[in-house]
């Protein structure tokens, strides 16, 4: 009979779950005021990113022939791999253990649904197709959540730039040595 390594009674600690609600949030609600963060969203995401998208797009709305399927397919292929490319990107980020678990969590359903539209669509072209846009758009909250807090898409002045900064502050250095 093998004997427990501690004779601690378990005591848990912060609340994983609280605190990954708190950091969603926070996540969410950081970038909404910038800038740079919309304009990356947009253009570089929804724009590029989802270029295979707003092709099958065009031309289901300009084809003669019914082309459904390559409009499922097109969103089938864009939301595994913008969710995908955010759940390593938090992942390989992540210090805390809380996060890495949640993030491995969040990922389960994603799989999922890339599985479960890959069989739906051969036969259920319509719901098919309402599932890959719903998962595309938890896609695209994904990538806004993975990036929400990321500096580079933040509008403010870096203390450390080489101009800006706040302007209150007394320079470093003196004049002494120096003759007039």
């Amino acid at each position: 009979m093998s004997t427990p390594a501690s004779t601690e009674p378990c005591r848990s600690g912060p609340n994983g779950f609280q605190l990954t609600k708190q950091e969603i949030f926070s996540r969410f609600t950081n970038p909404v005021g910038q800038v740079t963060f919309w304009a990356f969203f947009l253009v570089g995401v929804i724009g590029f990113g989802g270029w295979g998208v707003w092709y099958e797009v065009f031309d289901y709305l300009t084809a003669s022939e019914d082309k459904i399927n390559d409009l499922i397919i097109s969103f089938i292929t864009f939301f595994p791999a913008t969710s995908g490319a955010a759940f390593v990107q938090m992942y390989l980020a992540a210090d805390e253990k809380y996060w890495k678990s949640s993030v491995m969590l969040l990922g389960v359903p994603f799989f999922i649904m890339t599985c479960l539209l890959t069989y739906l669509r051969i036969n259920y072209h319509l719901l098919s197709l309402v599932l890959a846009i719903l998962t595309s758009v938890l896609a695209l909250a994904l990538w806004w959540i993975a990036n929400g807090s990321d500096p580079a898409f933040s509008d403010g002045i870096r203390q450390d730039a080489s101009v800006g900064g706040n302007i209150n502050t007394p320079l470093q250095g003196n004049l002494s040595g120096f003759k007039q």
